[in-house]
C-alpha cells in the first residue's frame, strides 16, 4: 500500500507546446490523444480553427474543378452533375457553358499544350477563350503515308491515332495517274489537294478503299484527308479512361490517361511539332495536339490489379496499382519514346487517384497507411517510402485507405487526408515541416482544392465551402473543438498523489472552457468562464478528484469564439 506523505513537495506539470494526435505516447504530456477542430500553431499553442463558408452553391455534389490562367485570363472551371459551369474574373457566379453525356463519376481537368482538357469517362473536350464554351476534341490527323506511288501503299509514316478516325496520304504522282489507293475502306474522302492546291472534282465512292481525279491532271503531288469506316474507330475505347495527367520533362509533354478497359492500360501523346500542327489544320481547320499513335500504349500491372494513379515526381511519371510502382520516362531528349521501369513491387496506391505530388516528394495511400515516397537525385530508380500515418495508425480504417482522397495545401505545407464515406466530416491533416497529426470536423466531401491559400471542400450535399480566417463558424455553426491528453502521471507512477489546481492561459473571448479531468478512479468537468479583459487571461479552478496515480485531461471549446490556449498547468501533492 502506498502511503501519501504531507510532507512531500507540491508537483506542478506544466503543457506550454501541445502535440498533435499520437495513439501511442506513453506518459508523454506533449501529444494529444485525440483532438477536433484545434490546430497547433508554430509556439505551440492551440487555437480553435477557422471556419468554412459557402463561395459555390450547386444542388449535386461536384465531380472536380480546375482553377488557372488561360490566355492571361483567371477562370475556375466546376462539374455538377452534367453541367459544366465557368466562373469568370468580373462575375459574380459560375454560369453553366457545356452538357456532358454522363452525369456521375470524377471528371479530369488537364492543361495540355496551351490548351485546358475535360475527360469524363466518355468524351475529351477542350475549352476555346474565344467562344468561352468546350468543344470535342477532334485531334491530330496523322499523315499516315509520304511519298506513296499512287497504286503502291509505302510504309506507315505516322500510326493511326486512336483518339480519332482519320488519316492523311500524300502521293507522288510522277506517272500522271488518276486512281489512288487508300489502305482502309474509307467512310469519306474529306479534302483533295492536287500541286499545292485544294480540288473538288475528285470521285469517291463511299465503303471503298480509291479516289480518282480528273483526267489530264498534271503530274505531280496529290494530297488527300479521308475518313476510314465506323468499323476502324477506337475513339470510345480510349475516352472510357476518365483519368489524366499531364507529364513534362524539359524537352516534351506528354498526356497520360488510365481508368479504362482494361483498367490496366496506360495511354500516351505523341509530341507534335509546330509543322505538323500546322499542315494537319490546313486540311481540318479543327485540329488540337491530342494524337494517341495506335501501339504506344502501356501495360501496367493486371486485370485484377488496375492502375489507380498517376502522378509526376521529378523527371518522370510514376505509375500505381494497389501493390506496385513503375516509372515511365523519355529515353532522351532527342527522342519521344518512352519507357517503364518497375521500381518498387512492394509500394503501391489503394484509393483511384490515391497520390498525389507533396513537394519535392510523393504520398501514397497503400493498403497498411500512408507512405511519403523520396526518390534520389541521382538515381530515380530508388525510391524510399517512408510511413507518416503509424501516429493515427488506429484511426486509418480500411475505408479510409480504400477511398480516401488528398490535397498537399502548398501554403500551409500540410497533407489534407479525407473519405468522402465518412459520414462524420472528419479530415486528417498532417503538417509536413513539424511531423504531427490534428484532425477537423467539417462535413463529408466529395473532392478538395486549394484556391488563393485557401482550402475548399467540395461537399457531397453540392455547395463548395472555403476556409476563412475572418469565420469563426461553419456557415453560422458554432464550431465544436477538444483536445484530449493520455494519462499522465506527475510523479511516480507509483506513488499516489492529490489534484488541487489547475490553470490555463487562454484568449477565450469571453468564451467558456470545459476542463475535463479524468483518474482511474474518478472523472470531472470544471467550468473556466472567460471574461472580458484584455488577452490573455489567466484562469484557476481548485480541483478535487481524490487520490490518483494517473491523470488525463480533456480541454473543450464551444460557441463561436476563435479561442487561443497557450498553457495548462496542473499542480498536486
Amino acid at each position: 500500500m502506498s502511503i501519501i506523505d504531507p510532507r512531500r513537495a507540491l508537483e506542478r506539470l506544466t503543457v506550454d507546446s501541445f502535440g498533435g494526435i499520437r495513439s501511442h505516447a506513453g506518459l508523454e504530456a506533449g501529444a494529444a490523444a485525440d483532438l477536433r477542430n484545434f490546430r497547433i500553431l508554430p509556439d505551440g499553442s492551440l487555437e480553435k480553427r477557422c471556419g468554412f463558408a459557402t463561395r459555390f452553391s450547386f444542388s449535386v455534389p461536384v465531380r472536380g474543378t480546375w482553377e488557372g490562367t488561360i490566355g492571361g485570363v483567371s477562370y475556375f472551371f466546376a462539374v455538377a452533375g452534367d453541367t459544366v459551369y465557368c466562373l469568370e474574373p468580373d462575375a459574380d457566379a459560375p454560369e453553366a457553358i457545356y452538357y456532358l453525356t454522363t452525369e456521375t463519376g470524377a471528371v479530369s481537368f488537364v492543361y495540355f499544350v496551351d490548351r485546358l482538357y475535360l475527360l469524363d469517362g466518355a468524351s475529351m473536350l477542350f475549352f476555346r477563350t474565344g467562344t468561352g464554351t468546350f468543344h470535342i476534341s477532334t485531334g491530330y490527323t496523322p499523315l499516315y503515308g509520304q511519298n506513296w506511288h499512287p497504286t503502291e501503299m509505302g510504309s506507315v509514316n505516322e500510326p493511326l491515332n486512336l483518339v480519332q478516325n482519320r488519316i492523311r496520304i500524300h502521293y507522288l504522282n510522277t506517272t500522271g495517274s488518276t486512281v489512288f489507293q487508300m489502305p482502309y475502306t474509307m467512310k469519306s474522302v474529306d479534302r483533295v489537294k492536287l500541286n499545292g492546291s485544294y480540288i473538288t472534282n475528285y470521285t469517291f465512292t463511299p465503303g471503298s478503299s480509291t479516289f480518282r481525279i480528273p483526267e489530264g491532271s498534271a503530274p505531280g503531288t496529290v494530297e488527300v484527308a479521308a475518313t476510314l469506316d465506323d468499323i476502324f474507330n477506337r475513339r470510345s475505347t480510349v475516352l472510357r479512361c476518365g483519368n489524366a495527367t499531364v507529364y513534362k520533362d524539359p524537352y516534351h509533354e506528354t498526356m497520360l490517361l488510365w481508368g479504362g478497359t482494361p483498367g490496366y492500360t496506360v495511354y500516351r501523346t505523341a509530341h507534335l511539332t509546330g509543322q505538323q500542327l500546322a499542315d494537319c489544320t490546313s486540311f481540318y481547320g479543327s485540329t488540337d495536339p491530342v494524337y494517341i499513335p495506335e501501339n504506344t500504349s502501356f501495360a501496367v500491372g493486371s486485370a485484377q490489379h488496375p492502375v489507380t494513379a498517376i502522378c509526376q515526381n521529378g523527371e518522370q511519371a510514376l505509375v500505381f496499382n494497389d501493390r506496385s510502382l513503375w516509372g515511365i520516362r523519355h529515353t532522351d531528349e532527342e527522342s519521344d519514346g518512352m519507357q517503364i521501369v518497375l521500381i518498387d513491387g512492394g509500394i503501391g496506391c489503394c484509393p483511384s487517384r490515391g497520390a498525389i505530388p507533396c513537394g519535392n516528394d510523393t504520398v501514397t495511400v497503400r493498403e497498411n497507411g500512408i507512405s511519403l515516397l523520396h526518390f534520389s537525385s541521382g538515381n530515380p530508380d530508388v525510391c524510399t517510402a517512408r510511413t507518416i500515418s503509424g501516429e493515427i495508425a488506429d484511426r486509418m480504417t480500411r475505408s479510409l485507405l480504400q477511398n480516401a482522397i488528398l490535397l498537399w495545401s502548398r501554403s500551409a505545407n500540410e497533407l489534407w487526408v479525407h473519405n468522402p464515406k465518412d459520414s462524420a466530416g472528419l479530415f486528417w491533416i498532417y503538417n509536413l515541416d513539424r511531423a504531427f497529426w490534428t484532425c477537423f470536423a467539417i462535413t463529408p466531401a466529395v473532392g478538395l482544392l486549394e484556391s488563393g491559400g485557401s482550402v475548399g471542400l467540395c461537399s457531397a450535399s453540392g455547395p463548395i465551402l472555403y476556409a476563412d480566417e475572418a469565420l469563426d463558424t461553419d456557415n453560422g455553426v458554432p464550431i465544436a473543438a477538444y483536445y484530449q491528453s493520455h494519462f499522465l502521471s506527475l510523479s511516480e507512477p507509483s506513488l499516489y498523489k492529490r489534484a488541487i489546481r489547475a490553470s490555463l492561459c487562454a484568449d477565450t473571448g469571453n468564451a467558456t472552457l470545459t476542463l475535463g479531468l479524468q483518474t482511474e478512479r474518478d472523472e470531472q468537468d470544471f467550468t473556466l468562464t472567460g471574461s472580458d479583459t484584455e488577452a490573455p487571461e489567466f484562469l484557476d479552478r481548485r480541483l478535487s478528484l481524490g487520490r490518483f496515480r494517473f491523470l488525463r485531461y480533456r480541454i473543450s471549446a464551444f460557441g463561436s469564439a476563435r479561442v487561443r490556449i497557450y498553457f495548462l498547468s496542473l499542480s498536486a501533492t
